[in-house]
C-alpha cells in the first residue's frame, strides 16, 4: 500500500536543530489503529502518538526502516528521503494509521515525529504479511529552492 506523507510540522524543525538525522538515525514505522487521530500542528514526539496496534508478528515500537538515504538531486532540486518498505511477515493485526519517527534519541519523550500515512480505511491481515510499500519517489521529498 502507497500512500501520501503528512509531515508533522514540527520535522523541518527538528531536522534543523539537528535532533533527526535522516540517514545516519535508526528511523521506525509504527501502527496505530483508528483512534489515534494524529495532529500534525502538536504531535512532535513519539509519546504523543497513543493507540499502537497489538497483533501477532508484531513488536511495539514498530519495524526499522531499513537502508534509509538521503539525497539531494541538483537538477530537479529536490531532497528524498527512501529506505526499504516494511513487511510485517505473517501478522495478524489492523492498522489505520503508520507513523514514521526517529528511533535512536533515549526515550520517546525525545524521538522525534517524522511524519504519518493514513490509510483511509482499516488495513487488517490474518495470518499474511502487512506491508508498506513506499511511494517510487521515494518516502517523503523536500523541495529545494
Amino acid at each position: 500500500m502507497a500512500t501520501a506523507i503528512v509531515l508533522y510540522d514540527n520535522y523541518l524543525l527538528h531536522q534543523g536543530n539537528k535532533l533527526i538525522d535522516l540517514e545516519n538515525d535508526v528511523l521506525k514505522v509504527m501502527l496505530t489503529t483508528s483512534t489515534y487521530v494524529p495532529n500534525a500542528g502538536t504531535d512532535d514526539f513519539k509519546d504523543d502518538v497513543t493507540n499502537e496496534v497489538t497483533g501477532d508478528n508484531y513488536v511495539a515500537g514498530g519495524a526499522t526502516i531499513a537502508n534509509n538515504v538521503y539525497t539531494l538531486t541538483g537538477a530537479s532540486d529536490w531532497a528524498t528521503l527512501d529506505g526499504d518498505d516494511v513487511t510485517w511477515a505473517n501478522s495478524t493485526i489492523t492498522a489505520r494509521i503508520a507513523v514514521i519517527y526517529d528511533s535512536t534519541p533515549a526515550t520517546d519523550a525525545t524521538r522525534p515525529l517524522i511524519g504519518y500515512m493514513d490509510f483511509a480505511s482499516d488495513q487488517s491481515t490474518s495470518g499474511t504479511d502487512f506491508v508498506i510499500q513506499w511511494n517510487a519517489s521515494g518516502i517523503l521529498r523536500h523541495t529545494i529552492v
